[in-house]
């Protein structure tokens, strides 16, 4: 069963306008819905903003439905670190995930690491990728296939944005992506987060573009069921 899960309700929102469900349950903080659009079933979760949220979220979904998820697709919006690679609308495929705000370094750990699973780049799903990118590739929606960073701040200072890309190359950051890779990677679920650039350097744009980003990503989600 595929499972889609969102940070915010307003990313959701058109693809739960054009979807039945048959149940809907709290899981935590997360709300999720059980769903279905002709013969395919399907969840969509809303997880809540943030590293926190989102690690709970997905951590409780997939215990609640042991064994039932093999596919989870994070599909929300993203700040681009490039906007010749990434323009405001286009799509980033995750290839793999950095949490840029995660640093043990002052104990002699390489900054990045996530200690017990001992990694600082999370893998994401070649397979997933690859659907996604043949799904938006159908939809005419340009695609770019690169690394996500996640923190829990939301940019707008250009140095920021510098300092992220010069660490770890990534194409995109968010706050969700790499929490969300985090805890699929230790659960062995395939996945890929997915995300449509709101905003390339200019906070500013976020609330103008959301609204557009949110019916591209609702289009992407129709193609994948």
């Amino acid at each position: 069963m595929k499972l889609f899960i969102y940070a915010m309700e307003k990313e959701a929102a058109p693809f739960l306008d054009k979807v039945l469900f048959t149940k809907k349950r709290k899981l935590g903080y997360a709300t999720v819905y059980e769903a279905f659009k002709g013969d395919k079933s399907f969840l969509i979760a809303i997880s809540g903003i943030g590293k926190a949220f989102a690690a709970g979220a997905l951590s409780a979904i997939l215990t609640a439905y042991e064994g039932q998820i093999d596919e989870v697709y994070n599909l929300g919006v993203g700040g681009s670190l490039s906007d010749k690679e990434a323009p405001v609308f286009s799509f980033v495929v995750s290839k793999a995930f950095y949490e840029h705000d995660l640093d043990t370094s002052a104990i002699g750990d390489p900054a990045g690491m996530i200690s017990g699973i001992n990694i600082i780049e999370i893998p994401a799903s070649e397979e997933l990728g690859g659907k996604v990118v043949a799904a938006v590739t159908t939809l005419g929606y340009p695609s770019y296939r690169g690394i996500i960073s996640s923190g829990d701040t939301f940019f707008s200072d250009p140095k920021d944005y510098e300092r992220v890309r010069n660490w770890n190359g990534a194409t995109c950051i968010d706050m969700e992506s790499a929490p969300f890779g985090h805890i699929a990677y230790v659960y062995d679920v395939p996945f890929v987060s997915v995300r449509c650039i709101s905003d390339a350097g200019d906070g500013g744009e976020y609330a103008i573009n959301l609204p557009r980003c949110c019916e591209q990503l609702c289009d992407l989600a129709l193609a994948l069921i």
